[in-house]
């Protein structure tokens, strides 16, 4: 089951015309205008363009609702086509089972985190971590605004080894941050 993110259901008049027009495609073409355009910067750019006016605020997914990121061209616009990884989300949903306890490394703004939260119920318990302080605050913000008690969302990241290092920021993909260095940004 993927994100139930219809266009219908989102909260925001933005892009009306160019999101009827991206439903209209086949479900693979987001992925590949994406990937096609993020390897040339100025596609990018206006991609980036595109997609900071078609992404709404929030969205409704079956798992409550999710505020996005406007500045995420990639997964904050994928979540608001309901095309962010249907293959993931379905073996995430077939996986995660009541009472259990998830960890979610790099939550971002929380989609899997509430996903599992959903999943585990009221007898499970989800751990978020989240090291970059934007995603973070969103990530807080959705988790307060479906008000659940289940999940402990911290704003540091995790390694194999203690100290500080630098979090490289993906421009595109707010989702992608990482402690290597990325050349796509």
């Amino acid at each position: 089951m993927i994100a139930d993110n219809s266009l219908n259901n989102q909260k925001s008049g933005r892009g009306g015309i160019a999101k009827r027009f991206l439903a209209l495609l086949p479900e693979s073409a987001p992925s590949k205008i994406y990937n096609a355009a993020r390897k040339v910067p100025i596609a990018r750019d206006i991609l980036g363009a595109f997609v900071k006016r078609m992404v709404p605020e929030q969205i409704t997914t079956a798992d409550g609702v999710i505020y996005l990121d406007p500045t995420d061209m990639a997964v904050s616009g994928a979540l608001a086509l309901g095309k962010f990884e249907p293959y993931e989300t379905s073996v995430f949903r077939s996986i995660v089972k009541p009472g259990m306890a998830v960890i979610d490394i790099g939550a971002h703004i929380g989609y899997y985190t509430l996903m599992a939260a959903a999943q585990v119920g009221p007898t499970g318990r989800v751990f978020a971590f989240e090291p970059e302080p934007k995603n973070y605050a969103l990530l807080s913000k959705n988790i307060s605004a479906n008000n659940i008690t289940t999940i402990t969302a911290l704003n540091t990241a995790l390694s194999d080894a203690s100290g500080t290092r630098e979090l490289f920021l993906e421009k595109y993909n707010k989702g992608h941050h990482s402690f290597a260095p990325n050349a796509r940004s």
